[in-house]
């Protein structure tokens, strides 16, 4: 069974994104809402990953790649 749960990263979490995710908890009032910055995606990467995992998120520029990148890694230690 897939866990019910909204990864969602920002490279802050400001009030904006904050805002944002409250949003998706009153959509989905049954799935839980996780947000993570980018210093906690880069902390995630190296404790289940690797330093390579780490260094090519660092590598990558801010956006949808580096976001992308992060949420395959997450979804494959917790979904797969």
């Amino acid at each position: 069974m897939i866990p019910k749960v909204i990864y969602i990263c920002h490279k802050t979490l400001d009030d904006k994104i904050k805002l944002y995710s409250q949003r998706w908890k009153i959509l989905n009032p049954e799935y839980e809402v996780k947000l993570y910055d980018d210093e906690q995606c880069k902390d995630f990467l190296l404790k289940e990953y690797s330093q390579l995992h780490l260094d090519i998120f660092n590598f990558l520029e801010d956006g949808q790649i580096k976001a992308d990148f992060w949420r395959v890694c997450i979804l494959n230690k917790y979904i797969i």
